[in-house]
């Protein structure tokens, strides 16, 4: 292998994203080591990977990776270009399945809090640390007489009995 070969071919194998060349119909004719271990995958030179690429794609899109270790994702970058004097694809694959994963925790966690609101026989709600209203759920609305759009900022306070009220200015809250 030439030097002139070698030393791209080394910095891409360095590179933590993967990085592969595609010609049109989708068959492997480049992957760097990165790519290997992103799709769990060994020698994929002549394989078809089935990854969506079209040059009308310009914009990075996420991606799902079926890897026989499971799914993972990864964001999707490409741009035609020629590879050995025939049009080709070069795609850079980037990892974000730890990003996905805690995007997912984070929704279901979201859902499950504003099930136990919804459903929670207690008032609740939420303020910022300035005391501003972020948050009350409908039992917390019918306890007080107020809607939700009626306490915004300090008006919540207005849900507090006379007597709590100066404790409550009093603390700071």
């Amino acid at each position: 292998m030439s030097d002139t070969f070698q030393r791209p071919n080394l910095i891409l194998d360095t590179i933590t994203d993967g990085v592969l060349v595609v010609d049109l119909k989708g068959i492997v004719l480049y992957a760097n080591a990165a790519a290997e271990r992103l799709l769990e995958r060994k020698n994929i030179i002549g394989q078809s990977l089935a990854i969506p690429v079209t040059s009308e794609n310009i914009e990075p899109q996420d991606i799902n990776l079926i890897r026989p270790g499971g799914f993972a994702w990864a964001e999707m970058r490409s741009a035609p270009f020629t590879w050995d004097d025939a049009p080709a694809y070069v795609i850079a694959l980037h990892d974000i399945t730890d990003r996905k994963q805690a995007e997912i925790a984070l929704q279901q966690s979201e859902s499950l809090f504003q099930t136990l609101a919804r459903l929670a026989p207690v008032g609740i709600f939420k303020t910022d640390a300035a005391g501003h209203y972020q948050y009350v759920n409908q039992r917390w609305q019918d306890i007080s007489g107020l809607h939700s759009g009626q306490v915004v900022g300090d008006d919540w306070q207005q849900a507090i009995f006379d007597d709590d009220q100066r404790r409550v200015s009093a603390e700071g809250c």
